[in-house]
C-alpha cells in the first residue's frame, strides 16, 4: 500500500481526551493525530499541517502530523498530497498570496 499523505487544517478538539485539536475529511469523517508524535504538542486551532495516514478506520482517521506549512511550500519528498476539503486548499493559496 502506498503512502498516503494529507494536508489538513485543524479545529479545536470539544472532547480533550482526543486531542487538542482534530481535523476533518471531505465527508465529515474525523482525523485523530497520534499522540505520541512530538509536533503533536506544537499543534493549534487554525494550521494547516502536512500528515501521513497511519490507519483508516470506518468512524476515524488516525494520523502522523509531519510538518506545520507556515509559508505556502509543501516539502518536495511529498508526492500525491490530497487536500481535505476547501479550508485547507483556501489557506495554503492565501499563504502562497502572501509571500
Amino acid at each position: 500500500m502506498p503512502e498516503r499523505y494529507v494536508l489538513v487544517y485543524t479545529k479545536p478538539s470539544r472532547e480533550k481526551r482526543v486531542g487538542e485539536v482534530i481535523t476533518y475529511d471531505k465527508k465529515g469523517k474525523i482525523g485523530i493525530f497520534h499522540k505520541r508524535c512530538k509536533l503533536t504538542k506544537k499543534l493549534k486551532p487554525k494550521q494547516l499541517v502536512l500528515c501521513k495516514v497511519i490507519t483508516e478506520q470506518s468512524t476515524f482517521y488516525l494520523l502522523k502530523p509531519l510538518t506545520i506549512i507556515t509559508n505556502g511550500r509543501i516539502p518536495k519528498e511529498y508526492q500525491n498530497i490530497e487536500v481535505w476539503g476547501e479550508k485547507p486548499y483556501l489557506e495554503l493559496m492565501k499563504q502562497r498570496k502572501g509571500r
